[in-house]
């Protein structure tokens, strides 16, 4: 069975690559190209995730055989899950995509104050953008992977403090694209408002 996903970004996402250059401490993954790219290996290291999470609040929705059986284990082989890579869908069209650079410091927690040399330069991908990857496995696996999906709300570095948010979206046979189901529960970070100011 092969799906088309898409994945819409809600929130700006940062998924690196370990490196930097320049005052840039952490560089956005890009394709040959130079486009951004969601990694497959990051999508499904994070829908593993989602899958075990899933596991502890609803034991008998999914099991650690199912879990092994779409993804794999450790030295045991290969799951039945393939992903591609997650592409901007009309990446033919771009030359270049302007990415964000978020600057973070630390804050001395006794003084209230920022650290000395703490200040990192991160590059992020702007919210809005879609982008579109393939899923291949056996069909009767495909609405265990769908709920897992639908359990996936975030994507990239700092989503578990919030970051990342992400809507995902399955195309159905006839064409039709639904949005696959968010359930609606009280986050486990705290509430935050961010102001992104930008320079006129």
């Amino acid at each position: 069975k092969k799906l088309h996903l898409s994945i819409e970004l809600l929130e700006d996402l940062h998924i690196g690559t370990g490196t930097g250059i320049g005052d840039i401490d952490a560089l956005q993954v890009r394709d040959r190209r130079g486009l951004p790219v969601l990694p497959s290996s990051h999508i499904k290291g994070v829908l593993l995730q989602t899958a075990h999470d899933l596991m502890k609040v609803q034991p008998e929705a999914i099991s650690q055989t199912d879990i092994e059986t779409l993804f794999g284990r450790p030295g045991g082989g290969q799951g039945c899950v393939q992903l591609t890579s997650a592409y901007l869908p009309d990446r033919d069209n771009f030359d270049a995509i302007d990415t964000l650079l978020w600057g973070s410091t630390g804050i001395d927690p006794k003084q209230g104050r920022a650290q000395e040399t703490s200040l990192r330069l991160v590059e992020y991908i702007p919210a809005g953008r879609t982008f579109t990857l393939q899923a291949f496995l056996p069909s009767r696996h495909q609405d265990l992977l769908t709920a897992i999906i639908g359990r996936c709300t975030r994507l990239g570095a700092g989503r578990n403090r919030g970051y990342g948010l992400v809507c995902w979206r399955l195309q159905t046979p006839n064409g039709k694209k639904s949005l696959v189901q968010i359930p609606q529960k009280a986050p486990a970070y705290p509430q935050r408002l961010r102001l992104l100011l930008r320079n006129l």
